[in-house]
C-alpha cells in the first residue's frame, strides 16, 4: 500500500505530499548493508530495464526508480543511470567501492552482469550521480552555513549533510518534488 501511494505521487497522481512524508516518518525502512542495497538495486534494474532512465535528465520514471531505492536505503550510495539506446549504470559507495552493471545475453534471466572495482571517492565527485542515503540529508542546494559531508557536481548539484533524525522522508520528498 505504501509503495503504491509513493508510485502514484512519483507519477504525478493526486496523493498529498504530507501523507507520503507522514508514512515515511512512521514506517521508514532502516539503513541496510551495501550488499543488500546492491542486490535491491540489481532487482530494480530488471523491473525498469525497458524504460529510458537517466540521472542526467531525471524524468518521472527515473525519479520513480530512485524513490524505489529507498525501500532499502544504504548509508550513502551515488547512482548513475543511462539506460536507453546504450546501457551504463554505476553505483559508487563512498569512499571505496564502485559497481558497474552491464546488460548481456543472460540479463533477462539472471539480472544485469555486475563488475566490482575499488575506487576512491573524495568529498566531491563529478558526474550526473544522484545520492541515495538513509543516513544523510540529500538536497540540491548548498546550505551555506553548514559543511556538506559529500558533494556531487554535474548537470544538477547534490549536497549531502549530516542530520539528527531520519532523513528518508525529506530525501524522498525532495526527489518527488523534481517531478512536479
Amino acid at each position: 500500500m505504501d509503495r503504491i501511494k509513493a508510485v502514484k505521487m512519483a507519477l504525478g497522481k493526486v496523493v498529498p505530499e504530507a501523507l507520503v512524508s507522514k508514512m515515511l516518518i512512521h514506517c521508514s525502512p532502516s539503513v541496510v548493508s551495501d550488499k543488500v542495497f546492491i542486490d535491491h538495486f540489481s532487482k530494480l534494474l530488471m523491473v525498469f530495464d525497458r524504460y529510458r532512465l537517466s540521472t542526467s535528465i531525471l524524468n518521472p520514471k527515473t525519479v520513480l526508480f530512485l524513490v524505489s531505492l529507498y525501500a532499502k536505503p544504504p548509508k550513502l550510495a551515488l547512482t548513475y543511470l543511462d539506460i536507453g539506446g546504450r546501457y551504463r549504470v554505476e553505483v559508487v559507495i563512498p569512499p571505496k567501492d564502485k559497481y558497474v552493471f552491464h546488460r548481456d545475453g543472460l540479463s533477462d534471466l539472471l539480472g544485469p552482469y555486475m563488475d566490482y572495482s575499488p575506487c576512491i571517492a573524495n568529498k566531491s565527485v563529478r558526474g550526473d550521480y544522484v545520492p541515495i542515503s538513509g543516513r544523510y540529508l540529500v538536497i540540491g542546494e548548498d546550505l551555506g552555513d553548514y559543511e556538506p559531508r559529500f558533494t556531487v557536481i554535474g548537470k544538477r548539484s547534490w549536497f549531502v549533510y549530516e542530520v539528527d533524525g531520519n532523513p528518508v522522508p525529506l530525501n524522498v520528498s525532495y526527489l518527488l518534488s523534481l517531478v512536479s
